[in-house]
Order: structure tokens, then sequence, then C-alpha cells
């Protein structure tokens, strides 16, 4: 994409590169340069299609905006962005999320609504300082005990999952709880965990 280089400029001095509203399928190898000096990017509204492995060599990256595309899929490589503390992945075509993006351990907040979501790994349990998961209008139709037990989330949106069943009823629907607190969730976790042991009992 020789094309491309003229177009795009080098991140600002606080480290962060607009590439909104371009209509882009795909984005410049170029990009994947920036490892010591990029910290946030922002891809969203064009028609991008595919992130490549080489997004792991942005290992310093807080922010990734990839919202409102045609993403499929995210890169295993992902995982190798252990300082990214916000993805932003809604409005895209996404049927899973990797299990290493649980290596992203100061993730805080998990945007991903509106794509074709199945359901979400369990191992994101394990993210310590996730304050938000956002998984709104997709097709979920089971969500991991252990995404209500994470210690600092605040907020799990997962509203407008008609099929989701092992969750609760104040987090499924129309009125599914966009903002809980942590108490509320840990007993909804706990109630989905006996339901679980119930089933495998049967």
């Amino acid at each position: 994409m020789e094309e491309y280089d003229e177009l795009i400029p080098h991140p600002d001095k606080a480290g962060c590169l607009d590439l909104t509203h371009r209509s882009w399928v795909e984005l410049d190898s170029v990009l994947w340069t920036f490892s010591k000096e990029l910290l946030v990017l922002n891809i969203a509204f064009n028609n991008i299609e595919r992130l490549p492995p080489e997004l792991g060599h942005l290992t310093l990256l807080r922010d990734l905006n990839c919202s409102c595309n045609k993403l499929s899929s995210l890169p295993a490589e992902i995982g190798k962005c252990t300082r990214l503390r916000t993805l932003k992945a809604n409005g895209n075509r996404l049927t899973e999320i990797p299990q290493t993006l649980a290596q992203c351990v100061l993730l805080d907040t998990l945007v991903l609504s509106e794509n074709k979501l199945r359901g979400v790994p369990a191992a994101l349990g394990s993210l310590q300082g996730l304050r938000v998961v956002r998984l709104g209008n997709n097709d979920l139709n089971y969500l991991p005990h252990q995404i209500g037990t994470m210690p600092s989330l605040e907020e799990l949106d997962c509203q407008g999952n008609a099929r989701l069943d092992m969750v609760p009823a104040p987090f499924r629907g129309e009125r599914a709880g966009a903002c809980a607190h942590r108490g509320d969730l840990a007993q909804c976790a706990a109630r989905d965990m006996d339901a679980e042991h119930e089933t495998l009992d049967k």
C-alpha cells in the first residue's frame, strides 16, 4: 500500500493517531513501525476487514478504537499489547474474541457491543482491573460466571441479547443492568455458578 504512505501521519506529541473516516479496507504496514511512539490509535469508521498479526508490535498501545468497521475477528497477537487499557471494537462483525485478550492485564474498558458474538472467553475473568464491559446487541447465549466475579467490575451491559440465558434476569433483555453494583454482580455470578453445577449434576 505504498500509495497510502503520504496519507498516514506520524503520531502527535501525545502519541495519538487519528485515522477515522478514510474508507480504508486495510491498513498500511507503516503503522506497525510506530511501536515506540504510538499510544492511542483510532481507526474507527472505516471499512477495515482485518487487523494483521503485526498489531502485536504496538506494545506501548494504551487505547485502540477499531469500532464501526467490518472486522470478523481480532488477531491473537492483541495479547502482546500488554499496556492496553481501552479496547473499543463495537459495530463490527466479530463472532468471537481471542483468549489472548486476557493477557492485556491493564485493560479497564472493553466495548464489544453491536457485533455477532456468541460468547466471551472465561479467561477475561482474570482481568483484575476491568471496570466496564459492554456486550449489548450481540448473539450471546452464555456469559461465563467469571465475568461477574471480577473485583473492579462496575458496569456490565449485556442488553439486546435475546438468547442469553446463563445470566440472571436483571442482566437480560431490554432492561439489562448496565450499571450494576459490584455486590450485585458477585451475587448474580454465584447464582449462575450454582445453576451450572446443577446442570452438570443432572
